[in-house]
């Protein structure tokens, strides 16, 4: 699981993405003037996210572009992957890249030397971040990502490949990521129907499974008998289906965010406010939205235009590039760069 995660994350990022970042994200004037008071190599505390390898890099990537120095705090939930980064970088850009791994708790991190804190978690720990700790904070809070399947991508021939690259995205990381996808809406009108999705998404994440095993964790099942009574009580009223305990089809008003490992709600949709009016108050919390087609992408643009949301094809959700905006936040700007990005050398270690 964690090499299928580490390959589909970074399988974008060379040389060229990333002088793509600099030419995107380069800070303009204003900003420079505003750096001028900056301590040379100052130090940036990073705590780490669960379930997102990429934030890590890209994180790390931008303080060492911007002159400063990097501490990482893993998350206890996934305490190898800053090792990982470190050992890694090191080996490709040598032992004198700044870079510690910070081994106790986050508060005996925050030093005199380091100046900003980078913070990705729950809402409320950020929230406290903020009231507590005299650094600048770059905080990114819980998101959620969607998925929208468009009718003209409905048919018999392209619904193993479809259904494949779904099962690819819903199974990295176990769902658990701000990249997974909690939801798919599936339009109407297509020679495949919602439902028929619905069954041949749970066969495919089921073939998956035997690539990528679940990994076990202890009373799962305990703890997650009450949702499944829930909604075993709904499939028994006609109101939902459920597929293999992977696959949720479901007509429910509003959007709920599903939580378990590997399983994932399918809702239909025929007008694109039936989509807009499901998502609700969650708008403002998307990540990514993955299409099927650019029909269906363009279509979804329309009511999503003012948010800052990542656009990809399905299959592609933890695929990230580097000039990926989190919440329309540049970390390059924000970590404020000294001087052109674009002129310098570009030494940065890019992921093996």
């Amino acid at each position: 699981m964690v090499r299928a995660c580490l390959a589909s994350t970074f399988a974008g990022c060379d040389e060229a993405s990333l002088r793509e970042w600099l030419k995107r994200d380069s800070p303009t004037r204003n900003a420079e003037r505003g750096t001028r008071n900056v301590k040379k190599n100052a130090g940036t505390l990073i705590l780490l996210p669960s379930t997102v390898f990429a934030a890590a890099w890209q994180s790390s990537t931008a303080v060492w572009l911007a002159g400063g120095s990097v501490t990482l705090k893993p998350s206890r939930r996934e305490p190898a992957f800053a090792k990982l980064l470190a050992q890694s970088v090191k080996k490709i850009a040598g032992p004198t890249l700044p870079i510690k791994i910070e081994v106790g708790r986050a508060r005996r991190a925050r030093r005199d030397n380091t100046q900003t804190i980078i913070a990705y978690g729950k809402d409320e720990t950020i929230e406290k971040l903020r009231s507590t700790a005299a650094k600048k904070i770059i905080g990114f809070g819980s998101m959620i990502s969607l998925a929208c399947v468009g009718k003209n991508a409905l048919v018999k021939t392209n619904l193993p490949n479809l259904t494949r690259r779904m099962a690819w995205d819903t199974t990295l990381y176990d769902t658990q990521g701000c990249l997974s996808p909690q939801c798919v809406y599936v339009e109407k009108g297509g020679k495949v129907s919602p439902e028929q999705f619905a069954k041949a998404l749970a066969r495919a994440m089921r073939h998956l499974d035997v690539r990528l095993p679940r990994k076990k964790i202890q009373n799962e099942a305990m703890m997650e008998e009450s949702f499944w009574q829930r909604w075993r009580f709904l499939e028994s009223q006609g109101r939902a289906q459920i597929h293999d305990r992977r696959v949720i089809f479901h007509q429910e008003p509003s959007f709920e965010p599903c939580g378990l490992r590997r399983v994932i709600f399918i809702v239909p949709w025929r007008r694109i406010s039936d989509v807009n009016r499901h998502v609700g108050a969650w708008r403002n919390k998307i990540s990514t939205i993955a299409t099927s087609d650019a029909i269906t992408q363009k279509k979804m643009k329309r009511i999503f235009q003012q948010l800052f949301i990542r656009w990809c094809e399905v299959g592609a959700m933890h695929k990230l590039e580097p000039w990926w905006r989190n919440g329309g936040v540049s970390l390059l700007r924000r970590l404020s760069v000294t001087h052109s990005s674009q002129n310098r050398r570009i030494n940065a270690p890019l992921p093996l």
